[in-house]
């Protein structure tokens, strides 16, 4: 019997389906040279990580491993909205104001890797009354969202974990500034997402409800939004948070882990950063001295003017916008005399750097100075969060 020799002219189109090509049976060695081309791939089905290449970082999210913690690894949360505690760029706030309410870090999570921590929000210290209601979330700069907004759409992914009594349902929501990287006033988008997945027993609605079947489980999530632009004022910014309810006390808690906010409706495997391109990406926002440092570290230099003193004082990386200051166990010290900072007589605050005129008790006019911490809980803090 003669054989016929087919071409790809003889084969209808979509004769030949995926499921009909065994794994491993089109090699590389029997695909002719040129014979794929970019016009014959769809948008998007190629992605960076599928061959290996990592086109630029990915994660819009800063310090979504959370091993950045300058202001510690726990914070009490005190009042009020949207509080930034621990660990950095993350923040949260209760319905009520509850007694001992908290944010911590702390090492481990879902996966095995050493370098992995998780971000944990436990209820107060005495049971509060209302709904126990909480939130956790992070806000990004109308200008990180370039490539978001190219593709119209983003997808959010990660771990998350309840204890205690807190609800199985957590609902993810969206908050964008009426201004632009100007929170003060926003718009609230409920049940915004258009699909989403969760691992395990976990259930989910396509509106970003993730609901947390059993407790003290880790639960692996998607949630995406498609046509992103539409958002009232998304070009103005944006903010992701996990609202909660029923956190009572400490034995309630909601934990995340690797959480990755990126462009297109993929999730892709978490991009594990460096520390010190998580921590630079951080101090945009804040940064301080202190925190671990020792007694005595040095944080400025300049010259007495005998009742205050000039210090200059240059910033690791040019802030988002000229930050406010907070110190306290600040001295200076001429070479023989050592005083401690009673206030501030003014400060000249720039972007990328601070003359600080502190008030202290006297020193010889004219002669150089430098500033230092201390003790151990001295510190000084540059906040220019959004």
């Amino acid at each position: 019997m003669a054989l016929i020799k087919l071409n790809s002219r003889a084969i209808p189109d979509s004769t030949v389906v995926n499921t009909d090509i065994a794994d491993s049976s089109v090699t590389q060695a029997k695909i002719v040279d040129g014979s794929i081309s970019s016009a014959k791939i769809a948008d998007d089905a190629v992605t960076g990580s599928k061959i290996g290449i990592e086109t630029g970082r990915r994660n819009v999210f800063i310090n979504g491993n959370f091993r950045i913690a300058q202001r510690g690894t726990s914070a009490t949360y005190t009042g009020g909205i949207w509080q930034y505690l621990s660990p950095d760029r993350w923040m949260g706030h209760f319905d009520q104001t509850p007694t001992g309410a908290t944010h911590h870090v702390f090492d481990g999570g879902p996966t095995s890797d050493a370098n992995n921590k998780f971000a944990e929000v436990r209820g107060p210290t005495s049971a509060n009354s209302g709904n126990g209601g909480g939130y956790f979330g992070q806000r990004v700069e109308s200008s990180s969202l370039a490539g978001i907004r190219a593709k119209n759409s983003f997808t959010i992914s990660g771990w998350i974990k309840r204890s205690g009594s807190v609800n199985a349902a957590i609902s993810t929501g969206i908050i964008c500034p009426t201004a632009t990287d100007n929170f003060a006033g926003y718009t609230t988008h409920g049940a915004a997402f258009t699909s989403a997945t969760i691992s395990g027993d976990g259930t989910v609605n396509n509106n970003g409800t993730l609901t947390l079947t059993s407790v003290d489980t880790w639960y692996y999530f998607t949630v995406t939004r498609t046509s992103a632009t539409s958002l009232t004022n998304f070009d103005k910014g944006l903010q992701i948070y996990w609202a909660f309810g029923n956190c009572h006390n400490t034995a309630d808690k909601i934990q995340f882990a690797q959480l990755q906010l990126e462009e297109g409706t993929e999730a892709t495997t978490f991009e594990h950063s460096t520390y010190a391109a998580e921590l630079y990406l951080c101090q945009r926002y804040y940064w301080q001295y202190g925190t671990g440092d020792p007694q005595y570290t040095p944080i400025g230099a300049g010259v007495s003017e005998g009742s205050f003193s000039n210090i200059v004082m240059f910033y690791p990386t040019k802030m988002r916008a000229a930050p406010s200051i907070a110190y306290s166990g600040i001295q200076v010290f001429d070479g023989s005399t050592a005083a401690g900072v009673t206030s501030t007589r003014g400060s000249y605050i720039g972007l990328q750097s601070l003359n600080f005129q502190p008030f202290h008790g006297s020193l010889v006019v004219g002669r150089g100075i430098y500033s230092s911490l201390t003790g151990t809980l001295s510190y000084f803090s540059f906040d220019s969060e959004l």
